[in-house]
């Protein structure tokens, strides 16, 4: 069964089946977030992008998660352009170590989006692997520019 994430609202009108195309659709919540399932195998597959070339990618999200993932692509690359910048225009570099403690959460949503592009096989699980280390000193390293910065911040008072 696939599940789809969609606007929250939807819970809202109540819960039920719809007929959606060639497909029953079920509508429900689900801690708080509104999930729509679908019931049969083929209507989920047009939520999907299609095979190119008879090599099947990106099946394993739907295109609403895609979505997510890119933007969080996105969004690292131009928070840490902006804390640079920041760092640059205000003459303080203390911004600096933030933007590069930055880093490696970016690197952590690559290797996400590069792992679900070609449809999760196992003969890459070991970017699962570098995923969670690069978030995990994604973590650390933005912990430790927090406090730089914080330590600046008391030594200038």
């Amino acid at each position: 069964m696939s599940t789809i994430p969609i606007i929250p609202f939807l819970g809202a009108l109540g819960s039920g089946e719809w007929e959606v195309g060639s497909g029953k659709w079920e509508v429900g919540n689900f801690m708080s977030f509104s999930i729509l399932s679908s019931l049969d195998r083929q209507s989920a597959k047009m939520n999907r992008i299609t095979d190119l070339g008879g090599f099947p990618i990106m099946h394993a999200l739907s295109i609403p998660t895609w979505m997510v993932h890119i933007s969080s692509v996105i969004e690292w690359v131009v928070a840490i352009g902006l804390v640079w910048q920041l760092g640059e225009v205000t003459g303080d570099r203390r911004w600096w170590p933030l933007a590069w403690g930055m880093l490696p959460a970016f690197v952590s949503a690559l290797c996400a989006c590069t792992w679900h592009f070609f449809d999760n096989p196992p003969a890459l699980d070991w970017l699962v692997t570098v995923q969670a280390a690069t978030t995990v000193l994604g973590n650390c390293t933005l912990c430790a520019a927090a406090w730089w910065i914080y330590r600046g911040t008391l030594k200038e008072s």
